[in-house]
């Protein structure tokens, strides 16, 4: 399943978006302008992800599961220069950074992190 070019784009109510494992790809600018986009997870299945697919998401934070820039993956995919925190597992000195890169841009004054399994780890941020 692929995530067409420019489905979203201009969505002002999308905040949270988690991607199923049977996402491929993701079109050009499909989240262009989701100004409320405060975090994505892409999963490891998505080897194609278009040019501009986040720009102008100055308020998101990246969490790819793919180790590093995937082959098929555009090198503008974030032309903003949002967080990106790599890793299947997510590696506390990264999300650290991700999150101080998130604070500086942002109102936020508390962050809660808390697991509620080995493999479920969930965010607060206020």
């Amino acid at each position: 399943m692929i995530i067409e070019s420019n489905v979203f784009e201009g969505c002002s109510s999308l905040i949270d978006v988690d991607l199923s494992v049977g996402i491929s790809g993701i079109g050009a600018s499909a989240f262009s302008g989701c100004t409320a986009l405060t975090s994505i997870i892409i999963p490891q299945t998505v080897d194609v992800l278009g040019r501009d697919a986040f720009i102008g998401c100055r308020n998101l934070t990246i969490f790819a599961e793919a180790d590093r820039l995937p082959e098929g993956w555009s090198e503008s995919f974030n032309p903003d220069d949002c967080p990106v925190v790599w890793g299947a597992i997510i590696d506390i000195t990264q999300l650290n950074e991700a999150l101080q890169k998130y604070l500086t841009r942002s109102s936020a004054s508390e962050i809660y992190l808390s697991q509620q399994t080995a493999r479920d780890t969930y965010l607060s941020i206020n």
